[in-house]
């Protein structure tokens, strides 16, 4: 499968992102989208730019959350995010953990992450990935596949960059695909899928938190626990 070709970009929700990805490339992480807090702007008022965002403030960690917080882990923080932007049926909200949540974030005027894109947090990352490990030319997709941009990032500095990047662009990926950034609507995470023998694997680390992708990480890795049970619970009342 040629999953650019195909423009199958993004795995089915309950498929192994890992084997997905496996004919283009070897490694999977996913990157978690950042919260962040701006210097002198409260959760009050109205969300600031991206410069002032970039100029002001400062990433605020999902394990930071976590430290400070009862939330117990990432996918507890995911449930909580999806929570509060109603992507969930009544019966899958945890409103427990978005109250949580809530109750940490605006004590400390700490802004959520953004759903279904790269905010410019994660966009200047990006682009220092991509000039790090010497990527020069970029394809940038939309959600449909309909509108392709090309960038020669030699040419290209961070804000024209960041600025090519519509809220509605779901793929980034280099012209000899050693690299793809994948997103999709309504969650706050997005996948880097590589090649490891051509991206330095320390370098994804440092400028996205996350974790690597195994064998059974899927789309909705926040639940997996919840599946397995259900599976479980499924195949007991045969034996």
């Amino acid at each position: 499968m040629d999953i650019f070709k195909d423009n199958n970009l993004y795995p089915k929700y309950n498929n192994s992102v890992i084997k997905h990805y496996a004919n283009c490339f070897n490694t999977v992480y996913v990157g978690l989208n950042p919260f962040y807090k701006v210097n002198n702007y409260s959760l009050k008022g109205s969300i600031p730019e991206d410069e002032i965002i970039l100029e002001n403030g400062h990433i605020i960690y999902w394990k930071e959350i976590i430290k400070n917080t009862s939330l117990k882990d990432f996918r507890d923080v995911n449930k909580a995010l999806i929570t509060s932007i109603g992507g969930l049926k009544k019966n899958d909200e945890r409103q427990d953990l978005l109250k949580i949540l809530n109750e940490y974030t605006i004590k400390n005027d700490i802004w959520d992450p953004s759903e279904g894109m790269f905010e410019i947090f994660t966009k200047k990352n990006i682009f220092d990935v991509l000039n790090f490990n010497k990527i020069t030319y970029v394809t940038i997709k939309d959600e449909h596949y309909e509108n392709q941009k090309e960038l020669n990032l030699a040419e290209t500095s961070f804000k024209e960059f960041a600025n090519s990047i519509d809220t509605n662009d779901f793929f980034i990926y280099s012209k000899n695909r050693e690299i793809l950034f994948s997103i999709d609507w309504d969650y706050f995470f997005f996948f880097i899928a590589f090649d490891y023998n051509n991206i330095d694997k320390l370098n994804i680390e440092t400028n996205f938190e996350g974790f690597y992708a195994n064998e059974t990480t899927t789309h909705s890795w926040a639940w997996d626990k919840e599946i397995k049970a259900k599976k479980i619970n499924f195949w007991k009342r045969f034996f």
